[in-house]
């Protein structure tokens, strides 16, 4: 208890450890086309926009402007695929992010970030197109007395381009027609 309690102390003054800053996200999201709809980001209010993260029972480094972190990565991986959205109008597609939670977890000497995320596809009168969940985990790492911020942007770019693969591809391929089960299969 007590060499936690002075690892933590230690770490505090050291400078290892610091809060999380707006990150810019650089998803790696590509499609064939541009599209014709607009898409907008939604982030919901179960998503919170600062909160502490607790990497060990020793400390919680806080992490602040989420929500303009999640709209950064969003910019940055959409725009230029899908049209502008004039003032005042309801796009044709919205991303609807519902939970967003960044978590880290130790591998070793290292600390690794990811997004469980849940979100959903709504179009212009509302409707669910598509729904995703999942746990995008950072391509990078982080070590004690580096910046936490390139392993928080990787997580949130990892999010991004399932989202884009669960959501959007799966929206734009051709529906094909339901097959009927053989007879006498069961299908569960």
């Amino acid at each position: 208890m007590r060499t936690r309690l002075l690892l933590g102390l230690l770490a505090l003054t050291s400078g290892c450890f610091s809060s999380v800053a707006v990150v810019q996200p650089h998803p790696n999201v590509v499609f064939a086309q541009s599209s014709t709809k607009s898409l907008l980001l939604r982030i919901q209010k179960s998503v919170p926009d600062q909160f502490g993260q607790a990497f060990s029972d020793t400390f919680a480094p806080p992490v602040e402007g989420w929500h303009e972190s999640l709209a950064n990565g969003f910019r940055n991986g959409f725009a230029g695929y899908f049209a502008h959205t004039p003032a005042n109008t309801a796009p044709d597609l919205r991303l609807e992010l519902e939970r967003a939670e960044l978590q880290w977890a130790r591998l070793g000497q290292v600390w690794v970030s990811s997004v469980i995320y849940r979100a959903r596809l709504v179009d212009q009168d509302g409707r669910t197109l598509a729904v995703a969940s999942g746990t995008a985990a950072s391509k990078t790492t982080w070590t004690a007395g580096t910046p936490l911020e390139p392993c928080v942007a990787s997580s949130v770019e990892t999010m991004y381009e399932e989202l884009s693969d669960k959501l959007l591809r799966r929206g734009a391929a051709p529906q094909q027609a339901k097959q009927r089960p053989p007879t006498g299969s069961t299908e569960i």
